[in-house]
């Protein structure tokens, strides 16, 4: 017969381990239970026959099943217990056989020889009784290891058992505290949703962005307003004060005029930024006003979530955990009445001792083995039959109390095997069969069956508590928390419609674009341009003064030719350089009156024309300086609006980047607020999970039963029942190995003691003798 493992799904339950989590998975889960459980046992017992296989399912409830079973027991412990008996019958008749001469008697019958035996006729018998001692020795030497092994893993489901129950007394302890243990963690449902609020914060950023970026454009155009602006102001002014004196000088015709040609650029610019100025001002402080709402309003809701959670999780769950607290405590006194902790102490005191006796009992068996052989060895070594003689009367005497052991390991063994197949299909089959009606009286939402809450709590590991494994993920829906909670999320979900902030948006955004930055005229250069244009066609009339005026030099060179024409004939020639010297009283121009009339009049022509030609050439000069004067300004406005134009132009580009960033702000609110109403259910789920394991983390942990069911699996069902298995079957070899060497020691102890000295004849007459010898 072999063991054979439990797979991964059908751990070993042992009848305590099953009780534990029946009380533990099934009273603290349902802590409103007050349904006494019936187990419909049938004592009734008729007919009975032996029955080989372990009462399952149905068949556990009937009495009669398990006497049954207990009689194939009964009959496996007598056939192995008479196998031994038979055996040493067997060994008994051929020893008394022997005494009355038969199966080769106790003497020898070889005629003419007392001592027919020679060396060679021991050494069959001595090298069998060699191979079956070391047999023996093996087997005892293994037998010893494999009860080590059954007594230390004895010992260790006592210390398991010992410790779950103490985990067990540890969790129901625990229980009383729930109520405090789950009011203390509160803060931890606060702070679970305060994610709500936190991903809210989010949105302050941008605004604080925004309103930074408002400001940035406010003070750009208040620095050009009074920076960059005035001195443009002054250069236009400039321009068309140069240009007004063109404009008002009679002899230019087409000159611009200049309150028309150069726009009042600073009552254009100043009036739009100020303007701008204003509204984005307005801007500002609507998008700042935004920040503070949505500041107030996370608030608001931060005191809404503190007060709805608190008052939902004080009037709702921690009544529905304090509810287990009744439940639990009568469990406490029924394991305090039941199996006191010192009761505990002298079962485990009581357990050891025995273990501790029957380890003792073995080792001194199977050792007692090894030192009986030790006499034959001896007898062999040193030719003294009685040694033998009295090894082999030994192991007679010995050999059934294997067989004894053995009858008793096997049917252990067999049962141990049974359970470990059946007993966790059973458990369970009953589990649902009794727990079915006790969950349905509990008014919980328990959709599953008392299996498969026994199946979870003996898989329960690390930081699991008894509710959540037992219940599974849905545990809140089964304890009837989630209907609990939906006033809790109703008025969360009321409160997040305060976080509209679309209509602040909305305003911010009006008055950025009735700033009307983007209309402010900042590019004059086609006025100045056409302006330069014009006045370039006026200027042409300065190519030559005689353009300019109608007057020629001709004219004063006419004139002095007409000079020197006469007052060469005196002997005389003027230019303009010397004309001054000409005196017309002096000789000889002075000789008639006519003569000096006539060069008094030629004189005087020559320089009132030259005056003219001199008072000329300034007027010119001077309109030449005005007008390089208004080209420079000209040349310098240019410069001035492409200056305007660039520090002004990120200004322009302000209302289209807030608009849309104001709109992006206003979408993603909105988007948060719709995402987070649809994931407040699941949130609600998930922040109160975590609440609950961290509540039931330190008086409902479970994980040392699924440890417990760990142990019992390796320890019982692999270990203990392979050990029993194998010490019994290695006592039965030992029985029946010490039986054949009884025989084996019966002849070899008749030869020794009928051994030939040393130069003996022995005969030549057969020997007649049973069996050979």
């Amino acid at each position: 017969m072999s063991t054979i493992k439990s797979s991964s799904n059908n751990y070993c339950i042992n009848v305590l381990m099953v009780m534990i989590m029946i009380i533990i998975s099934t009273i603290i889960t349902l802590a409103d239970c007050q349904t006494s459980i019936s187990i419909p046992f049938d004592t009734t017992i008729t007919n009975v026959s032996p029955r080989i296989s372990i009462p399952q399912n149905s068949e556990a409830y009937k009495v009669e099943n398990w006497v049954a079973y207990g009689i194939y027991l009964g009959i496996v412990f007598l056939v192995i217990l008479a196998i031994g008996v038979i055996f040493y019958f067997v060994a008994i008749c051929f020893f008394c056989f022997r005494l009355c001469g038969l199966c080769g008697g106790c003497k020898p019958k070889k005629k003419g020889s007392s001592r027919p035996y020679r060396k060679k006729d021991m050494l069959i018998p001595a090298i069998l009784t060699m191979i079956m001692y070391i047999v023996i020795l093996v087997l005892g030497i293994l037998g010893i290891i494999f009860s080590a092994l059954f007594s230390v893993n004895v010992r260790t489901l006592v210390k398991e058992t010992r410790s779950v129950i103490s985990g067990v007394n540890g969790t129901i302890n625990g229980v009383s505290s729930l109520g405090t243990s789950a009011e203390s963690n509160i803060p931890i449902l606060v702070n679970g949703f305060s994610s709500i609020l936190t991903d809210a914060e989010q949105f302050a950023t941008p605004i604080n962005n925004m309103t930074n970026t408002v400001q940035s454009g406010i003070n750009a155009m208040v620095f050009i307003n009074s920076t960059t602006a005035p001195k443009i102001y002054a250069d236009v002014e400039n321009v068309r004060a140069d240009l007004r004196i063109l404009y008002n000088n009679s002899r230019l015709s087409g000159v611009p005029n200049p309150d028309t040609a150069i726009p009042n650029v600073q009552s254009q610019v100043e009036a739009g930024i100020n303007t701008g100025v204003s509204y984005l001002e307005q801007g500002k402080t609507t998008i700042a006003g935004a920040k503070t709402t949505l500041d107030n309003t996370i608030s608001t809701t931060r005191s809404t979530i503190n007060s709805t959670v608190y008052d939902t999780v004080k009037g709702s769950v921690i009544n529905t955990l304090n509810s287990v607290t009744s439940q639990i405590s009568g469990i406490n006194n029924m394991i305090n009445q039941y199996a006191p902790s010192t009761t505990i102490d002298e079962a485990q005191t009581i357990i050891y001792s025995v273990e501790n006796a029957r380890i003792s009992l073995v080792t001194i068996f199977f050792v007692w083995c090894a030192f009986l052989y030790i006499f034959a060895l001896l007898g062999i070594c040193c030719k003294k039959a009685i040694l033998v003689e009295i090894t082999s009367c030994c192991t007679c005497a010995t050999a059934w109390l294997f067989f004894l052991v053995a009858s008793l390991q096997i049917p252990i063994f067999i049962l141990v095997n049974d359970l470990c197949k059946t007993a966790p299909g059973t458990v369970l089959y009953m589990s649902d069969d009794v727990g079915g009606p006790v969950l349905a009286s509990t008014g919980f939402n328990i959709t599953v069956n008392a299996s498969v809450i026994i199946q979870r709590v003996a898989n329960c590991s690390g930081d699991q508590n008894f509710i959540t494994s037992a219940l599974g993920n849905d545990y809140l829906t089964s304890l009837g928390l989630s209907s609990m909670l939906s006033s809790a999320t109703g008025s969360i979900k009321g409160q997040l419609d305060s976080f509209n902030i679309s209509s602040t948006v909305d305003s911010a955004k009006d008055l950025i674009l009735q700033a009307n930055i983007t209309n402010i005229k900042t590019d004059y250069s086609a006025d100045v341009f056409d302006a330069q244009t014009k006045l370039n066609t006026a200027i042409a009339q300065l190519s030559s003064i005689e353009s300019y005026s109608g007057f020629s030099m001709k004219n004063v060179t006419n004139a002095l030719d007409e000079l020197n024409a006469y007052t060469t004939q005196y002997g005389y020639y003027y230019t303009l350089a010397n004309i001054t010297l000409l005196d017309p009283d002096s000789s000889p121009f002075n000789v008639t009156e006519t003569s000096r009339n006539k060069t008094r009049d030629e004189k005087d022509q020559v320089l009132t024309l030259l005056q003219i030609y001199n008072e000329t050439m300034t007027e010119v000069n001077a309109v030449n300086a005005t007008l390089n004067s208004v080209k420079t300004g000209l040349s310098t406005l240019f410069n001035d609006f492409v200056l305007l134009s660039s520090e002004i132009a990120p200004v322009k580009a302000l209302p289209t980047t807030l608009v849309d960033q104001l709109t992006s702000l206003a979408n993603s609110v909105i988007a948060f607020v719709n995402g987070l109403k649809t994931s407040i259910d699941s949130l609600v789920i998930s922040v109160l999970t975590s609440y609950i394991n961290a509540t039931l983390k330190d008086s409902l942990g479970c994980a040392y039963v699924g440890t417990y069911v760990s142990t019992i699996n390796s320890t019982v069902c692999y270990g203990m029942t392979n050990q029993t298995f194998l010490t019994g079957l290695f006592s039965i070899m030992i029985g029946v190995a010490m039986i054949i060497l009884f025989f084996i020691l019966i002849i070899l102890g008749k030869r020794i003691r009928y051994q030939a000295r040393k130069g003996e004849d022995t005969g030549t007459d057969t020997v007649e003798m049973d069996m050979h010898h």
